[in-house]
């Protein structure tokens, strides 16, 4: 409780700090508790226990957030379908002829392809301009996009492709 107190402290003063890594300590703290717990109980309920524990632990990697919710994309293996996906929508646009640095996007994305597929191109999506962008490439494991980008993609945008696997979708859009 104390931890969760002074945690609570800079969660209401500066903006940003509520994701799952600022709260490892809480994590930590209660990590310890369980296992002081399972030191002190009967072996048949410590089975049980173990059972429970790692069953929330692997479910965990198959949660997927609503879009307009952030997810930990890097602390959970949900983001696995995102690669194959990527490829697919990549393919499309070449069928399509739409360049990469025609299409916007954000982080991951927003790096040269050379460090992204480990090829020698230098080619890269540009940013998202609600008014000047002519394609967006769009997933739930982008976190960046605003709640307000979200909207506009809906009202001013039509869907070219969309690929979904396991929860996880990537989607091509094109300006109306």
């Amino acid at each position: 409780m104390v931890i969760l107190g002074c945690l609570s402290v800079s969660f209401l003063c500066y903006n940003g700090l509520n994701a799952h890594r600022y709260i490892l300590p809480v994590y930590l703290t209660l990590s310890l508790l369980v296992i002081y717990i399972l030191f002190n109980t009967p072996m048949v309920i410590k089975y049980r226990i173990y059972t429970i524990l790692c069953l929330g632990l692997l479910s965990g990697h198959l949660w997927i957030y609503p879009p307009h919710i952030a997810q930990g994309w890097d602390a959970s293996l949900a983001h696995l379908p995102y690669y194959g996906l990527r490829d697919k929508i990549l393919q499309d646009m070449m069928a399509q002829n739409i360049g990469i640095e025609e299409v916007a996007c954000v982080f991951p994305n927003q790096s040269e392809m050379r460090y992204m597929d480990l090829t020698e191109s230098k080619l890269k999506h540009t940013s998202f301009d609600h008014i000047t962008t002519k394609y967006v490439l769009y997933s739930n494991v982008f976190n960046d996009y605003t709640d307000e980008d979200i909207h506009i993609l809906g009202e001013k945008f039509k869907v070219l492709n969309q690929y979904e696997r396991f929860g996880v979708f990537m989607t091509l859009y094109e300006r109306k």
